[in-house]
């Protein structure tokens, strides 16, 4: 599998609440797609619970989490692995408006 973003994540600096301009995927008007090291899948899972996107705060914490296996010189696949399993439901939890729970 090619991953034509991941080493890109070497060079780019998370600084404030923005991710950065090098990981724009898409923009159309006041929405932005970017790149976010979540595409491992495991194979041998039992049970799959699919999501629509991270949030920005997972975004942040798996590139962070990507760059630092980076940066050990591990696999690819080892490196995707660790981003998303240390990035999945981490951050605050975002409930829609008038879902009856509390933040």
């Amino acid at each position: 599998m090619e991953h034509s973003y991941l080493n890109s994540l070497v060079q780019v600096e998370i600084t404030g609440a923005d991710l950065p301009k090098e990981l724009l995927l898409s923009e159309n008007g006041r929405y932005a797609t970017y790149y976010a090291p979540f595409e491992f899948i495991n194979e041998s899972a039992k049970v799959v619970i699919c999501g629509i996107t991270p949030g920005i705060q997972q975004a942040t914490i798996a590139i962070k989490a990507a760059q630092e296996g980076l940066g050990q010189s591990l696999p690819a696949e080892e490196v995707l692995k660790r981003a998303k399993h240390s990035a999945s439901f981490a951050g605050a939890v975002i409930l829609p408006k008038n879902s009856g729970g509390q933040k």
